[in-house]
């Protein structure tokens, strides 16, 4: 799908006054199964996985500044 494709469906959705479902990811931690919507607010972990992704994303963007271009693209 295009871009402009994209944009002209969602201007037909608010014309409708239609919303998109948020995304949502499911984990089992503990024997139980959480599930966690974009952008939720309302879980009762919701401060302890904020600041899990937090610092995912330090690590992930440490790793990134070591990485070269050849470490990242796959050419065969």
């Amino acid at each position: 799908m295009r871009w402009h494709e994209v944009a002209a469906i969602r201007t037909m959705m608010k014309e409708r006054g239609l919303q998109k479902t948020p995304g949502c990811s499911w984990i089992s931690l503990n024997n139980g199964t959480h599930s966690f919507y974009a952008a939720d607010k309302v879980h009762p972990s919701t401060e302890p996985i904020y600041e899990m992704l937090q610092g995912l994303i330090l690590v992930m963007r440490e790793a990134s500044d070591s990485l070269s271009i050849d470490d990242v693209m796959c050419v065969h």
